[in-house]
């Protein structure tokens, strides 16, 4: 395996020093007034039932704390929201337990193509991540033109990736968005002293997407999501898929050393 992440961690690191740190002012691409979502991504920050409607009487699932979750339009602490489940993507109104600090800088956006979705921005080099189909709806996290990074509802949990911007039709779209984490420019490799799981994002509740091994490195980003472990957080690194030979990305609940 070291031979081959030798070549991996090359070819990661002549693209990330390639690219400038900057947050990206993006071409909106408007969606038609008939939908007029006004929301984003957001993680819950609290376990809460979810109703059919905002009258909150009818209990029709729930989602549970560090769940990611696609807020669709809100009023006051009532939110219309988008979430995964085992039978695929529900929707429904959730009061509270909703933390709002990314809504104002992401948004949400409807697949206009049916497309694939990889673990960075170079087709080759990364391993597919998933699909997603015409007429679904994701929330876009970061972006710079042509890529945008969204999360996507899948009956396994909610998943991310990299697909390409126009074929995406975005709801009030920032006129700002979080650059992509490779385009951050703060990289660097970071040590592994134990085997750890790779999730889809930056909780326990998104799924597995694979691991990584003791006594290796890895390339990763000075992204951080806290996380309730003290003294930890889930940084976003960039690894081999070893049946593949082909590059993925997750996130990897790690010691907090201020990388």
């Amino acid at each position: 395996m070291t031979n081959k992440l030798t070549g991996v961690k090359k070819r990661i690191l002549s693209a990330l020093l390639a690219v400038v740190s900057v947050v990206t002012m993006l071409p909106a691409i408007s969606a038609s007034a008939a939908e007029n979502y006004d929301g984003g991504w957001a993680m819950m920050n609290a376990a809460r039932t979810v109703y059919s409607s905002s009258s909150l009487s009818t209990s029709i699932g729930s989602v549970s704390k560090g769940e990611g979750i696609t807020v669709l339009s809100s009023s006051g602490s009532t939110y219309y929201i988008e979430y995964s489940t085992s039978n695929g993507a529900k929707r429904g109104y959730v009061s509270g337990g909703v933390a709002t600090d990314c809504l104002g800088y992401t948004c949400v956006a409807k697949v206009n193509t049916t497309t694939n979705l990889y673990y960075g921005i170079d087709t080759l080099s990364f391993d597919k991540a998933g699909t997603v189909y015409s007429g679904e709806y994701v929330a876009v996290i970061a972006a710079n033109a042509p890529w945008a990074y969204v999360e996507y509802n899948t009956n396994s949990g909610r998943k991310r990736g990299y697909m390409e911007l126009s074929k995406l039709t975005t709801y009030n779209q920032p006129s700002w968005m979080p650059n992509l984490y490779d385009n951050q420019g703060n990289n660097r490799m970071i040590p592994i002293t134990s085997t750890m799981t790779v999730r889809s994002g930056p909780s326990e509740e998104y799924p597995s997407i694979g691991s990584v091994n003791a006594n290796d490195a890895y390339v990763g980003c000075f992204y951080k999501q806290s996380s309730d472990t003290p003294g930890y957080v889930y940084a976003f690194i960039r690894y081999e898929n070893t049946s593949t030979g082909l590059i993925k990305s997750g996130f990897i609940l790690y010691p907090d050393f201020n990388f």
